[in-house]
């Protein structure tokens, strides 16, 4: 994941070169955009660490083996949470902030064409393949055959292993081409809320529960019980928490909008009798023009 973040630098670099303010914006905003989403990210990798016992992703593989299960059943919040933040940091739709052309004209490649221009989309594809070989390692096992240990489908030992892997590396790509032609672009305040009050939350909330799940898989075996009653229980609170800012977001502050009629009246009564009138330097005039804005 640390060799997927190192792309960004490249957009950045390209903005603050084009000495262009749009393609300037660009940059500040995908710089944003990876901290944002890289943190969820990590937290989930941390998870999986958790559950393997190990680093290495030969160990996650041989440990989704041996448990006999994929991580995707096992992990489906930090499945998602990494699918999702897998998008934002290839800077795919609906995350694609840093190119906006509705509203930066085109982003962070607007001056730059031919060649240059073919290879940054080069770059956001060759991170789209990284993102879905770590994906597939991480969640589905790897090279490993659906079900490796249901000797019923042991037919499907003939397909080599590289094979598997690269089928499931594919559905991973098809689903991000599926995802850019399907879904609109979120706002650029929706992007930064859905990131640190929706997947920072759900991500670290999820490494609590995989820590107890192990604490509890030590003294008994009502370990996935647990897991599962936890799990909704995130989810939950996670809801009730949206729809209640949802909710603080329509209502509006009481006594705010006296307090803003009575100073730009205050405002108006202090021009109109001043005879400076056209002046903005009296403490009232300033204070109506704070209000107003």
């Amino acid at each position: 994941m640390s060799v997927a973040s190192v792309g960004v630098y490249g957009i950045i670099l390209a903005g603050y070169a084009s000495n262009s303010k749009f393609p300037l914006l660009a940059s500040l905003r995908a710089s944003a955009q990876l901290i944002s989403y890289e943190v969820a990210v990590t937290l989930t990798l941390v998870s999986v660490i958790l559950m393997s016992g190990s680093l290495s992703m030969v160990e996650h593989r041989r440990a989704q083996e041996s448990q006999g299960v994929w991580y995707a059943f096992v992990q489906p919040v930090a499945f998602v949470i990494f699918v999702i933040g897998g998008l934002a940091e290839t800077n795919r739709a609906p995350f694609d902030m840093p190119e906006a052309e509705q509203e930066l004209t085109g982003g962070f490649h607007t001056e730059y064409s031919g060649m240059r221009f073919a290879l940054f989309f080069l770059a956001e594809y060759a991170n789209m393949i990284v993102v879905s070989s770590v994906a597939t390692t991480l969640f589905l096992g790897g090279w490993l055959r659906p079900f490796p240990n249901v000797a019923a489908l042991g037919f499907l030992d003939i397909i080599p292993s590289w094979t598997w892997f690269l089928i499931k590396s594919f559905l991973f790509l098809y689903f991000f081409i599926w995802i850019r032609a399907t879904l609109p672009r979120y706002r650029y305040d929706q992007l930064m809320r859905l990131g640190w009050k929706v997947l920072i939350p759900l991500a670290i909330a999820n490494l609590v529960v995989d820590r107890h799940r192990e604490s509890v898989a030590v003294a008994d075996g009502r370990s996935d019980r647990v897991l599962l009653s936890s799990r909704a229980c995130i989810l939950g609170f996670a809801r009730a928490g949206h729809h209640h800012q949802g909710h603080r977001a329509q209502r509006a502050v009481p006594g705010r909008s006296t307090s803003c009629s009575s100073r730009r009246s205050t405002c108006c009564s202090a021009r109109s009798s001043s005879p400076r009138s056209r002046s903005w330097s009296t403490p009232a005039a300033s204070s109506c023009c704070i209000c107003s804005s």
